[in-house]
């Protein structure tokens, strides 16, 4: 099932909570919305489910505007970050609540719903759970039967709104992993909202990023993160370090050392140097190296975080390496951006600033670096 969202927008009051979104789920996608709290991106969410009213704008499902249709009509399945679930009801009366609230014209009859009821807890994981109350099973168990539920009507949409925000850190990751596998066995087109970036590119086939009622920026985990089309999205999305430098005649210099980066926009005076942790190389050093000064190495998994000040204004940068080094605190050591984009520093605050130049050094030391503009100008 294709969904559409166009041109929605949404008020409380006088306040503006989304504006103007235009975003398209393909059939079958897990689609994520992703962005700080108060972005809009559960009220979007509910919108598509029909819990609530778009101020303007029509969601369509394949081709049908299903603005003003009731939820029943819309058939969705929901599952909330706080389970939702009856507590007085076992775990099959859970399961079967949708089926016997349908129509009697299209609701199956008691050996269909029982049926149903165990196919599904099998899919869930959950064989023999049937006759147990909800107090009576973990949270990521809970979760799973509030999947179940929402399956069980065999929905056109699915919804996710922070399902795994109640859970413990273990879980959660185990969970994302099994709801992936559900995804790719249903073939259901679902909208999963979190503001946790992990669970966003780990789950979703796209990324839509959200703030302030905006999207900032759709893309695949992949354009997400490698590509950043915003500095918002270049620094909400993983982590990145910021030197102030300066930019003349396509030149990027960093307190007097010109490093060999190329800019081929017009952009010429104070910028800031973006680069990720994991795009930064350590190198001997040379002129168009960046000294830093190291305060210290900790272990991120199997991978080692050199943390650094740089310059004279002691600017923080962090390096993630393969191998430990062998440096001290207060040893220099010396690097190069291998991904970077560039953001004017007159106005570095906008959210929506776009990058100036994004690339890769010289390869070949001769100024002739690999690179890709991004369309606009902050």
């Amino acid at each position: 099932m294709q969904l559409k969202l166009e041109g929605i927008d949404k008020h409380f009051g006088k306040a503006q909570v989304l504006d103007r979104i235009q975003l398209e789920a393909r059939s079958g996608e897990l689609l994520a919305l992703l962005g700080p709290s108060g972005s809009g991106k559960t009220t979007l969410l509910r919108i598509v489910g029909g819990l609530e009213q778009p101020s303007a704008g029509r969601v369509l499902y394949g081709n049908d505007d299903t603005s003003g249709w009731p939820i029943q009509q819309r058939r969705v399945g929901f599952v909330f970050q706080n389970y939702a679930l009856f507590r007085h009801m076992s775990v099959f009366e859970n399961v079967a609540f949708g089926l016997r609230a349908q129509a009697r014209k299209v609701r199956p009859n008691e050996t269909q719903i029982r049926a149903r009821v165990h196919e599904l807890l099998s899919l869930v994981r959950l064989e023999g759970t049937h006759t147990r109350y909800p107090t009576q099973l973990s949270g990521g168990q809970q979760q799973r039967v509030a999947l179940a539920r929402a399956l069980a009507i065999e929905p056109r949409v699915l919804l996710l709104d922070e399902p795994f925000g109640a859970l413990d850190a273990q879980v959660r990751k185990e969970l994302r992993r099994w709801v992936r596998q559900i995804h790719d066995r249903t073939g259901l087109t679902t909208l999963f909202v979190t503001h946790d970036q992990d669970e966003a590119l780990e789950l979703a086939d796209r990324i839509a990023i959200m703030h302030a009622g905006k999207l900032a920026q759709v893309g695949t985990p992949d354009e997400i993160f490698d590509e950043p089309a915003t500095r918002f999205v270049h620094e909400f999305v993983g982590e990145s370090s910021a030197l102030p430098v300066d930019v003349d005649a396509g030149r990027v210099w960093f307190e007097g050392r010109a490093l060999d980066l190329i800019s081929r926009h017009d952009l010429s005076g104070a910028a800031d140097l973006l680069f990720r942790p994991q795009h930064v190389a350590l190198v001997d050093a040379d002129s168009s190296a960046i000294p830093a000064r190291v305060l210290g190495v900790v272990r991120v998994g199997a991978r080692f975080r050199i943390e650094t000040e740089v310059g004279k204004a002691a600017t923080r940068v962090e390096i993630e390496s393969n191998v430990k080094p062998d440096a001290a605190r207060g040893a220099i050591l010396h690097f190069k951006p291998l991904r970077w984009k560039l953001y004017r520093r007159a106005n570095p605050g906008p959210i929506g600033s776009t990058a100036l130049a994004v690339g890769t050094p010289s390869i070949d030391g001769e100024n002739s670096p690999q690179y890709s503009a991004v369309a606009g100008v902050a």
